[in-house]
């Protein structure tokens, strides 16, 4: 889910030759768009995170920032992102991994008039009907009920990786309130 290619910018920026994928395709054209000077370097293609069309054993590192907590099926994109990493290589997945209660009303900052909802649309350029729908949506899915991010360590360890987590929220700045912020984690992967 490249998004707008805040992401493939940088690693390209950086030297790194890019694979970014998203199944959105005017997504795909706006990270085209934003990432112009890299052109050389980034390939773009859309694509199901769940149900990749690379080859086994095609990259070095899969990076994957907010989108876990939007699939249908988690699980099946965990295992596609083992397979497509060669052995020894690096799976990277940051998100948010607050788990809901089932029945209870939506937290603060999904409220329309919440600050934290209008600061992150301003940052990331999505529609305010968009971010509506996906935090709607995400209240749906079960990965949304899971304990994560022990679920995802536990399900990378059963796909052969080497996983552990980190608590990565003191590296945001996206704040629910003055002094609270949304719980960030990374989930580490190390193919065996």
């Amino acid at each position: 889910a490249t998004g707008h290619g805040y992401f493939a910018g940088i690693l390209a920026e950086l030297g790194y030759s890019v694979t970014a994928i998203d199944l959105a395709p005017g997504m795909l054209e706006v990270a085209k768009k934003n990432c112009a000077a890299y052109a050389g370097q980034i390939t773009f293609a859309q694509m199901n995170a769940e149900a990749l069309t690379f080859a086994d054993d095609s990259f070095d590192v899969v990076f994957c920032r907010f989108l876990t907590w939007l699939l249908p099926q988690p699980e099946k994109a965990y295992k596609q992102w083992c397979r497509v990493l060669k052995p020894g290589g690096l799976l990277l997945v940051y998100d948010t991994m607050e788990a809901k209660e089932r029945g209870k009303e939506a937290p603060d900052e999904e409220k329309k008039d919440n600050p934290y909802r209008t600061e992150l649309i301003q940052r990331t350029g999505m529609s305010p009907e968009l971010y509506d729908d996906l935090i709607r949506l995400s209240g749906e899915l079960e990965i949304g009920f899971v304990d994560r991010p022990n679920w995802d360590v536990d399900l990378l360890s059963n796909y052969g990786m080497d996983a552990s987590s980190e608590d990565v929220t003191r590296l945001s700045s996206l704040r629910k309130n003055d002094s609270e912020m949304s719980q960030l984690l990374l989930v580490k992967g190390i193919k065996k």
